[in-house]
C-alpha cells in the first residue's frame, strides 16, 4: 500500500506538469546521451501532439522514422502522468509485438529518470505497488474467433491509451473488439504502421473511407533525421521510385489496389482488346500440372504472343507428357521449343519423362526455391509473377484467352509486409478465389526462360532436387511447395 500511495503521489505531481505536454516530459525525464539525435524529431513530436489533440490518430509512415521508439516513450509517459491508466498494445503477431515495441520499452526505461516508478516484465509494465495500473502486450491470432472479447475488449480505466503497432496487418475483428473500450473522453488510440495493406480497417481509415473520426498523418522517411540519406536511394535502386514498395516504405503513401496486383483490370482489358498480333520468336510452353482437381493447363507462347491454350481434365503424368510431345511434333513441326514444367507433385513426373526423352529443352520450376535475383525477390514464384506483371502490356493475344485468366491475374496480390518482393500466400489466394490460379500459373511459367540461356543444358534442376520430387509427392498436391 505504501508503494502504491507513493507512486500515486509522484504521478499526480507529474500529471500537473506533463499531462498535456509529452514533449516536456521527454525533455525532462529521458536521457538521450550517446544517441544519434539529442531529442525527438519534428515528426515524432507532431505525432504526439496530434494524438493529444485529436485522441484518435492513424499514422502512415515510411521506414525508420522512429515509430516504435515513439510508441515506447508514449507508454512510459502515459502511465507516469495518468493515474490508474491502462495501455493495451497490440500488433499482427506476438512475434512482432515482442520483438519490436516490447523490446524497445526496456531500452527507453533504462534511460528514464523515473524508472523506479515502474515494475517491468517481458509483456507487462506495471506501476509499482498496483495491479490495475499498467501497460500490456496482447495479440490475437487470425483464427481466434470468439476469444477476441476476452483478450482485447473490456479494457476500462480512468485513462486509456491503445497502441496498435504495424496496424496495417492487424485483422479487422481486433479493431471491433477495441472499439468497445473507447467509451470515455480520456481514451486515446494510436494506429501506426507502414501502409503496406491494400484493404482492411487501417487502409480504410488512412484512405478516408472510414467514418471512425480519426485524424490521419503521413510521414516520409526522406524528411526524418533518423533515416540515412542513402535509404531512399537504396529502395529506389532496388524496386524503382514508381514502385509500390518505394511508396509504402519510403514516402509512407498508400498502395492503391491496382498497384498491388499482378495486372490491373483496366490494363488487362486494354491489352487483350488491342494487342492481337502473332509474333515470331522463342517458342515456350508453360505447363501447370493439376493437383487434387486434376486440371492441367498448357500455355503456348511464341515471342510475346500467347498463341494457344490447352486445358485438360487430367494430371496423368504419361498422358500430359505425350500431349506435349505431340504439340512439338505436329503444331511446331519439331522446331526448337522450351518447356517449363511446374515440377512439384505430379509435375515432377511430367518433368522427369520429358527430360528423359531429350526432344527439347525442359526446365523444372519450383516456385518456393530462392529467386535468381534473391536480394530482391522472396522466391522464384514472386520473381516470375513480378516479371509477368511488368511485361504484360507487351504481350499479345491473337487467340482469346480463357475466361478465368483475368480474374486470376487481377486477384493475385503482392505481400508488402515482406522485406523483399513477395506474393500473397497461395493458400490464402485459393481460399479467396475458390479455385486455383491454373491459367495464370501456366502463363507465368513462360517468363522463366528469361532467366536461362536456351540450349545451354537439357536440365535446369539438380539431381538432388529431381530425386526428392520423384520420391515424395506431397499430400497437399501441387500446393505442397507453399507450406
Amino acid at each position: 500500500m505504501k508503494k502504491a500511495n507513493k507512486a500515486l503521489e509522484i504521478c499526480l505531481d507529474l500529471q500537473k506538469k506533463y499531462e498535456h505536454d509529452f514533449k516536456g516530459w521527454v525533455r525532462d525525464n529521458i536521457n538521450f546521451e550517446g544517441l544519434e539525435l539529442d531529442f525527438l524529431t519534428d515528426q515524432q513530436i507532431d505525432i504526439a501532439d496530434t494524438l493529444l489533440e485529436k485522441h484518435y490518430l492513424a499514422v502512415a509512415g515510411g521506414g525508420g522514422i522512429g515509430k516504435t521508439a515513439l510508441g515506447a516513450l508514449l507508454v512510459l509517459w502515459f502511465l507516469s502522468t495518468h493515474p490508474f491508466a491502462k495501455v493495451p498494445t497490440t500488433a499482427p503477431s506476438g512475434h512482432l509485438l515482442n520483438d519490436i515495441l516490447w523490446s524497445e520499452i526496456p531500452l527507453w526505461l533504462a534511460r528514464c529518470k523515473i524508472k523506479d516508478l515502474f515494475y517491468p516484465t517481458t509483456t507487462r509494465l506495471q506501476i509499482k505497488g498496483t495491479k490495475s495500473w499498467y501497460a500490456v502486450a496482447r495479440t490475437v491470432p487470425r483464427q481466434a474467433g470468439g476469444i477476441l472479447n476476452d483478450t482485447l475488449a473490456g479494457f476500462h480505466a480512468p485513462y486509456l491509451l491503445i497502441i496498435c503497432d504495424e496496424a496495417s496487418g492487424i485483422p479487422d475483428p481486433v479493431y471491433t473488439a477495441l472499439d468497445g473500450a473507447l467509451t470515455n473522453s480520456n481514451a486515446y488510440i494510436l494506429l501506426i504502421s507502414n501502409p503496406v495493406s491494400m484493404a482492411g480497417y487501417f487502409y480504410d481509415v488512412v484512405s478516408g473511407n472510414s467514418s471512425e473520426g480519426y485524424a490521419v498523418r503521413t510521414y516520409s522517411s526522406l524528411e526524418s533525421k533518423l533515416v540515412s540519406d542513402g535509404y531512399g536511394e537504396r529502395i529506389a535502386g532496388r524496386y524503382g521510385k514508381d514502385s509500390p514498395m518505394y511508396k509504402a516504405k519510403v514516402t509512407g503513401s498508400l498502395i492503391k489496389m491496382n498497384e498491388g496486383v499482378i495486372v490491373a483490370p483496366d490494363v488487362y482489358d486494354r491489352v487483350v482488346a488491342e494487342n492481337q498480333m502473332t509474333h515470331e520468336g522463342t517458342i515456350v510452353l508453360g505447363v501447370d500440372v493439376g493437383g487434387a482437381d486434376n486440371r492441367s493447363v498448357i500455355c503456348h507462347r511464341i515471342g510475346n504472343s500467347i498463341v494457344h491454350w490447352d486445358i485438360y481434365g487430367t494430371s496423368d503424368t504419361e498422358e500430359l507428357a505425350d500431349k506435349i510431345v505431340a504439340a512439338w511434333e505436329f503444331r511446331y513441326q519439331r522446331k526448337h521449343i522450351t518447356v517449363v514444367v511446374d515440377a512439384i507433385g505430379k509435375g515432377a513426373g511430367v518433368y522427369d519423362k520429358l527430360n528423359h526423352l531429350r526432344h527439347f529443352d525442359v526446365i523444372g520450376h519450383i516456385g518456393s526455391e530462392h529467386a535468381y535475383a534473391d536480394m530482391i525477390y522472396q522466391n522464384k514464384r514472386s520473381e516470375v509473377y513480378d516479371r509477368l506483371g511488368k511485361d504484360f502490356d507487351q504481350l499479345h493475344f491473337p487467340e482469346k484467352p480463357p475466361e478465368r485468366l483475368k480474374k486470376e491475374l487481377c486477384n493475385i496480390r503482392f505481400d508488402f509486409t515482406k522485406e523483399k518482393i513477395a506474393l500473397e500466400d497461395k493458400r490464402v489466394l485459393v481460399r479467396r478465389l475458390g479455385f486455383s490460379t491454373d491459367e495464370a500459373d501456366a502463363l507465368s511459367l513462360t517468363e522463366v526462360v528469361k532467366s536461362f540461356v536456351s540450349r545451354q543444358k537439357p536440365s535446369y534442376i539438380t539431381k538432388k532436387v529431381v530425386s526428392r520430387i520423384r520420391r515424395v509427392e506431397s499430400k497437399y498436391g501441387k500446393f505442397g511447395r507453399f507450406l
